[in-house]
């Protein structure tokens, strides 16, 4: 569980760095999700544009169930998200709208300014290699 934690960190930050763009849309469901991940996930940028679609997904009620399938299959879970006491604090901030603009915010264009607005359908991650090599707090440049 650890492992796959400290995967995800160091593609978040692989990425961060060299930022991507999504495609124009969402996976319409789990069996879309699964065949796209298999393709792009093969490179950290495909691997991690696909992870935050399946928070978006989740963060959703309507679609929720399907984020959650999407989710434990990108991060190799053996059981389901909700189960993992370790990613109590992750799962809480998804389902609570108060929080989740947590996840918003990685979408570039998004500030605090206009309530970390975007679309899930068509989104950029943002490029935080700036913040990086400015001294982020917690962040420790590669």
């Amino acid at each position: 569980m650890k492992k796959n934690a400290l995967s995800l960190s160091a593609l978040a930050l692989a990425t961060a760095l060299y930022g991507h763009t999504a495609q124009a849309e969402l996976p319409r469901d789990f069996q879309e999700f699964k065949a796209r991940y298999q393709q792009e996930s093969r490179v950290p940028e495909g691997a991690l544009k696909l992870y935050f679609e399946a928070v978006f997904f989740y963060i959703d009620e309507a679609t929720r169930s399907e984020g959650a399938k999407m989710l434990r299959y990108a991060m190799h879970l053996d059981r389901p998200l909700e189960q993992v006491g370790s990613y109590a604090t992750f799962v809480s901030r998804m389902q609570d709208p108060d929080e989740n603009y947590v996840f918003r915010s990685f979408a570039a264009g998004t500030s605090p300014q206009n309530g970390y607005h975007m679309s899930p359908d068509n989104f950029e991650l943002n490029d935080c290699a700036p913040r990086i090599r400015n001294g982020l707090p917690g962040v420790v440049p590669a």
